[in-house]
């Protein structure tokens, strides 16, 4: 039986996997407990309206930052992958910028 629902649940999650282009659920999970646990008036859309928001009335302050730490704790991976990901494409892209433009035939030429 833990067989079947263990199939089921990797099932689901690789449909919404796929859904979220690669964002792990920690991702998803984080930037829903953040906006759960703010209240903020609506709004009347005024351009130069400031934003203003605060908890929810009876958050336990305790536990909502023990549930954001968890979520950025399985997140810290994810970022370390994309950090390199990206620092190694900044590399490329300068790498490419300093050969130029010239090939080796156009200044035989």
């Amino acid at each position: 039986m833990a067989s079947s629902t263990s199939s089921s649940l990797n099932s689901q999650l690789g449909r919404a996997d796929a859904q979220l282009g690669g964002v792990p659920f920690s991702a998803w999970a984080l930037g829903n407990v953040v906006c759960l646990a703010m209240d903020s008036p609506q709004s009347k859309g005024d351009a130069g309206r400031e934003f203003s928001a605060h908890f929810v009335s009876g958050l336990i302050c305790e536990e909502y930052v023990q549930a954001l730490c968890c979520l950025l704790d399985d997140l810290d991976p994810w970022l370390d992958v994309k950090r390199k990901r990206q620092r190694e494409e900044k590399a490329v892209s300068k790498d490419n910028e300093d050969v130029g433009p010239c090939s080796e035939d156009a200044t035989r030429g």
